[in-house]
């Protein structure tokens, strides 16, 4: 029995860290899609100065 309970402890470690693992994906998944922040950018193409 106490082998069981060794063995049950090591499983729920692993799956403890994956979860954290999981955690911080789903918290960095609202960042990625947010659209990026405007930049100045210079226009391509010809300048026509009057």
């Amino acid at each position: 029995m106490l082998f069981a309970f060794a063995e049950y402890s090591a499983v729920m470690a692993v799956l403890a860290s994956r979860n954290q693992a999981i955690t911080k994906i789903m918290e960095g998944i609202p960042q990625l899609m947010a659209p990026p922040e405007p930049t100045k950018q210079c226009r391509i193409g010809f300048v026509q100065t009057d």
